[in-house]
């Protein structure tokens, strides 16, 4: 108990150095994929904020929950890596302008993106990418942590018609998106 009352007041994490340690899941979160994860530790406070590395997604845990990882799990890389959809927002123009997606459209993205099957998607490029070695600050938005690969057309093994496509159709009603090439970021082709 006592190292993670270290860790969560460390200088590592107030000079914004990466800090990585295992973490105990829940039981829904490690139905799947195992109690034992490794994390990236966003920001830790009296609750740590982390970054699942293998299962992907961030969540707020409690910092007993965080153990000192050992060396030889650090040899592999993520197994999750972080995607941006590139000309998609919420429908919602409010949620849109500050970057944010209701939780009906997450809801609905888990229902049209199936866990299944193969995927397919077109990669634009890896952003941010001359930074791998900053931090994961919690307060930046997604898609401006470093690694973030931004993706277009996504598509079901399989299917013709494109996932982003599905996710955008009126027909879906509420907790749609809209198609919006200036979102999250104006691209600019190089």
């Amino acid at each position: 108990m006592f190292l993670l009352f270290l860790l969560c007041r460390s200088k590592w994490l107030k000079e914004n150095l990466r800090v990585y340690a295992i973490c105990a899941c829940s039981e829904d979160r490690g139905m799947y994929t195992g109690e034992w994860q490794r994390v990236e530790v966003l920001k830790c406070d009296e609750f740590a904020e982390v970054l699942f590395l293998d299962s992907g997604g961030c969540e707020t845990v409690l910092p007993s929950s965080l153990y000192k990882i050992h060396q030889q799990h650090c040899k592999y890389p993520p197994i999750c890596m972080q995607l941006c959809i590139q000309g998609l927002c919420d429908a919602d123009i409010k949620r849109a302008a500050i970057g944010e997606w209701s939780d009906k459209c997450k809801e609905n993205w888990r229902k049209l993106l199936r866990e299944d099957v193969l995927i397919g998607l077109s990669i634009l490029k890896c952003l941010n990418s001359t930074c791998r070695s900053s931090p994961q600050i919690k307060e930046l938005l997604p898609y401006q942590r470093p690694n973030v690969i931004f993706v277009q057309r996504v598509r079901i093994h399989g299917e013709e018609k494109l996932v982003t496509k599905s996710f955008s159709d009126p027909a879906l009603g509420v907790g749609r998106a809209r198609c919006d090439e200036t979102r999250p970021i104006e691209w600019l082709y190089d």
